[in-house]
């Protein structure tokens, strides 16, 4: 797993305190390249062995990406 506390887009990185991810929580990202945030934001969670689910947002007028965490599969 990666100590990665930031992830970056569009040249500014965004602190996820990942300890406190837990399933069934989410996070949005604001991000004005929708495919390139959902695709990093994806990848950051296949390092870290999470099931997520990705999505592009909109909130209080500002688009970004969700992450949504499922529940882990046992």
């Amino acid at each position: 797993m990666t100590d990665r506390e930031f992830v970056e887009l569009e040249g500014v990185n965004f602190k996820v305190v990942w300890k406190k991810f837990d399933a069934h929580s989410s996070f949005f990202v604001p991000c004005l390249n929708l495919k390139e945030g959902k695709r990093v934001l994806r990848r950051v969670c296949k390092e870290r062995k999470y099931k997520v689910r990705v999505q592009t947002d909109i909130v209080e007028d500002v688009q970004g990406v969700r992450v949504w965490r499922l529940e882990d599969e046992k």
